[in-house]
């Protein structure tokens, strides 16, 4: 989770897009791209990730604990 959060900074402070491997919440895996906002809190206490799903143009949470791997890919 620490290195997820590392990560998730490193691109906001280098202006980059993230590329992650996100288990929903059906326990589907999916590759997402995003352009990341900012970490967060929800309502229930848990971390998460504010961005934008580059392809489906949602601003959307993900749960930080749900992300399995991440990278950071140039804006598009």
């Amino acid at each position: 989770v620490v290195e997820i959060r590392d990560i998730c900074e490193q691109a906001m402070a280098l202006n980059k897009n993230l590329q992650m491997l996100y288990v929903t919440r059906n326990q589907e895996r999916q590759l997402i791209q995003v352009a990341p906002e900012r970490l967060a809190l929800n309502h229930l206490g848990q971390q998460v990730l504010v961005a934008r799903d580059l392809d489906k143009d949602q601003r959307l949470s993900y749960q930080v604990l749900q992300i399995e791997r991440m990278k950071t890919i140039e804006r598009r």
